[in-house]
């Protein structure tokens, strides 16, 4: 992969008990973390989400992710698997790369021309935002 400049991306359900989300995020976040080790890649951002798997652009979590790809802090965004990425039209987010670690592969979403607001929140983080990458986080 010719892409350095990578973000993680690791989801849980809101279905799941607390201590549940924070093993499967801890989980998802060792596998990514280990990927971009092995390929060479810069570690920009970690974006850990609990919450449902739909786009909401009132999320913390999801706008700061969304409104780092529209300024291209990184290349591409890490993730298990596709599924796990916010659920959206294509048309309302900016450009972004993602890469399947699990998969395989790389998919590109996104518009140039999307609507997309870089506003606030209305609610606060539903996990955490790491901009500046910390394994010790």
């Amino acid at each position: 992969m010719s892409h350095k400049r990578a973000a993680i991306y690791c989801h849980a359900d809101q279905a799941l008990s607390s201590e549940a989300a924070e093993q499967e995020l801890r989980r998802q976040r060792e596998l990514l973390e280990r990927y971009a080790n092995e390929c060479n890649m810069e570690l920009i951002s970690c974006y850990l989400h609990i919450g449902a798997s739909r786009l909401d652009l009132n999320d913390h979590v999801t706008l700061h992710m969304l409104q780092d790809a529209k300024r291209r802090a990184y290349d591409v965004i890490l993730l298990e698997r596709f599924e796990v990425f916010p659920k959206c039209s294509p048309a309302d987010i900016p450009p972004v790369r993602l890469f399947s670690v699990t998969e395989d592969r790389m998919i590109e979403i996104g518009e140039s021309d999307a609507p997309f607001l870089v506003e606030e929140p209305k609610h606060p983080p539903a996990v955490a935002v790491y901009t500046r990458y910390d394994r010790d986080n």
